[in-house]
């Protein structure tokens, strides 16, 4: 792999060291003076405050336990070779056996001005071959506004993004929105309860509801749009509308919000159009098939206090036999898919549109 990537990274001086120290195994290895070496054990730091140089390598220290020729100077060698190296001012072996190198300052400023010159294409190449992408991050579900936590995945996100994209690959960022289940019918009748306290109509928030006050500014915008519309209209019909008006004013408020630093999705796919598409049934019979579901009781939920908690009957998934720690609930006792089952669902629908590779 490091020689795969010391190809296509020849302007770096890491990988040009990289280069040399693999080209040197080989060296010693053909004239018999040392034995085999696993190349993936070599080290070389540049980023933590214990090196003594620009940059400083295990690479000696690897070699010398493997010296089948004891009359090799290693060390005499070793330091003589990297000495030729024109972008290498010094290079040293401690006593500890590290080797210390300082880069040569007129190559780091060549090498400086080399990326201003070449501004945006710095660093591009086909590496990727058009492979197809998916990278999936932030999905935070639309109960509320992003915080600075979410912010931490979407930058990781999308710089890893732009890594790829400069790199050849055809990238697909996409946000999965959890518009379904208990937690967004919570966030309908939170809102409801806000709707009717603008409209001077006694209603308090629940235990379970969402106390924020940015429901407030979304049953603001509906008072001033439907005025007391919803007060009357049927249960159900009230219900589903609030939630979806919900949903698409967070959602719209989590893009802007992204956008001021300037991330931007490709797709959103949203729960409820897995869920309308019935491929979780699909889904269902392939894990059936592939003997990963059965019926069972699961144990009771480690560190939680559920006095009313009782064993009951359900579908499960045996992710245990997938390195998991316990099988998870894919269906509830009352019919219903879990969240579980939803989200696996959604991940078998981007497996469906064959990418390349999927990261999350």
């Amino acid at each position: 792999m490091l020689q795969d990537y010391t190809i296509l990274f020849m302007n770096d001086h890491i990988s040009k060291l990289l280069n040399f120290f693999n080209e040197y195994i080989k060296n010693l290895l053909t004239h018999k003076i040392i034995s085999e070496v696993n190349k993936k054990n070599i080290n070389i730091d540049y980023n933590s405050k214990s090196k003594q140089g620009d940059v400083s390598s295990n690479f000696f220290l690897l070699i010398q336990k493997k010296i089948l020729d004891i009359n090799f100077d290693l060390k005499f060698d070793l330091e003589t070779k990297l000495s030729k190296f024109d972008f290498i001012e010094n290079a040293e072996i401690s006593n500890s056996g590290f080797i210390n190198i300082f880069f040569n300052k007129k190559y780091l400023i060549q090498g400086l001005n080399n990326i201003l010159d070449q501004k945006n294409n710095y660093g591009v190449f086909n590496f990727g071959k058009n492979k197809k992408i998916n990278i999936e991050y932030v999905s935070a579900n639309p109960t509320g506004p992003i915080h600075i936590a979410h912010i931490r995945g979407a930058v990781f996100g999308d710089v890893l993004s732009s890594i790829f994209k400069k790199t050849g690959f055809n990238v697909i960022k996409e946000y999965y929105v959890n518009d379904a289940g208990s937690q967004i019918d919570i966030l309908g009748n939170s809102l409801y309860t806000r709707y009717c306290q603008l409209l001077n109509i006694k209603a308090d928030l629940s235990n379970n509801e969402y106390p924020g006050e940015y429901l407030i500014e979304i049953a603001r915008e509906l008072v001033s749009k439907d005025n007391d519309k919803w007060i009357k209209q049927p249960i159900e019909k009230r219900k589903k509308f609030f939630k979806e008006f919900a949903v698409n004013f967070l959602i719209n408020n989590i893009k802007k919000d992204l956008s001021l630093i300037n991330i931007n999705f490709d797709k959103f796919t949203f729960e409820t159009d897995i869920i309308k598409n019935n491929l979780i049934d699909k889904l269902f019979t392939l894990l059936k098939e592939k003997n990963l579901l059965y019926e069972g009781k699961l144990s009771k939920p480690k560190g939680e206090d559920l006095q009313d908690w009782e064993p009951r009957n359900q579908l499960l998934f045996k992710s245990s036999s997938l390195f998991d720690n316990d099988d998870r609930a894919f269906k509830k006792a009352n019919g219903d898919w879990t969240y579980f089952a939803n989200d696996a669902t959604y991940h078998y629908d981007k497996y469906l549109r064959k990418f390349d590779k999927l990261i999350n």
